[in-house]
């Protein structure tokens, strides 16, 4: 699965790593060789109740990795 982000969140909730940590994603930003990138699959451009569970968990692990990590929301 190559979906151009490191990170995919199924509307079931099923994360699925894409890209390795250190592979570049994200190719229409700037910032795409020092940011990690996840994807909620969403018609609504809205999280679902199964993604709003998983997310957390999923960001509070890569922030343990990277300490000086920021959380940036993109929702284009």
């Amino acid at each position: 699965m190559d979906a151009g982000v490191h990170y995919f969140i199924d509307d079931d909730g099923t994360i699925h790593v894409a890209r390795k940590d250190d592979a570049v994603a994200g190719w229409e930003y700037t910032d795409n060789e020092t940011s990690l990138y996840i994807l909620a699959q969403s018609n609504t451009n809205k999280l679902n109740s199964c993604q709003k569970f998983v997310l957390p968990g999923l960001l509070e692990s890569l922030k343990k990795k990277y300490k000086d990590a920021k959380v940036v929301e993109r929702t284009e």
